[in-house]
């Protein structure tokens, strides 16, 4: 719906809080943001919590929160070859594929169980963009993870799931560079189903 005060988007990556004037129309909020993308960001921690004056990121969600593998607060969001997990004071159903604008002003950038995250977010800072978006893996072999692809998806080739036979195991993928642990919640809908033998991808 259309009405003055009401959210939109004027098409401009450099403002947010976008509202319709009482001529209902789009007018861009302010544009004096610490960062314009998950990039930016996430290059904004130091290693102790921050507060965020201002900002928002565009991306799109990467988690799945059918399937239970992710806590219901949470979503993960990738912008290009970046994402970061944004946590909400309230479980958010955004399907898997939507694209999303989230004004992150208010939310403390920090981590934790040394995974970078945006906490305290309003469900109501959620602004969908479009849906049933894809986003291509990155191809990369064990020895190339690090934390430079956290929250991002990945796609690891001609590999071999090792140390158990189903997902509620303490698994490891494993290729020819090497070895990395590999976790499912407990909650997750497929816990106990068994994984897949030989190669995989």
């Amino acid at each position: 719906a259309i009405y003055p005060g009401g959210p939109c988007d004027d098409g401009n990556a450099a403002t947010f809080n976008d509202q319709y004037d009482n001529q209902c129309v789009c007018k861009g909020g302010s544009s004096s943001a610490e960062f314009n993308n998950v990039e930016e960001l996430r290059q904004l921690f130091n290693g102790n919590p921050k507060t965020i004056n201002s900002g928002f990121v565009t991306g799109i969600v990467i988690s799945d929160y059918t399937q239970k593998n992710i806590n219901g607060n949470n979503l993960v969001l990738q912008d290009g070859g970046y994402g970061i997990v944004l946590r909400f004071k309230s479980p958010v159903t955004v399907a898997l594929g939507t694209e999303i604008k989230v004004n992150l002003t208010g939310g403390s950038l920090s981590e934790f169980n040394k995974l970078l995250q945006v906490q305290d977010l309003p469900n109501a800072n959620i602004e969908t963009i479009s849906t049933n978006n894809t986003v291509t893996p990155k191809v990369l072999k064990v020895s190339e993870l690090s934390e430079r692809y956290e929250s991002t998806l990945v796609k690891i080739e001609n590999a071999t799931i090792i140390d158990g036979t189903k997902f509620s195991d303490k698994l490891k993928i494993k290729d020819s560079t090497g070895e990395v642990l590999h976790f499912t919640n407990a909650t997750a809908t497929f816990y106990n189903e068994s994984v897949k033998s030989g190669s995989v991808s």
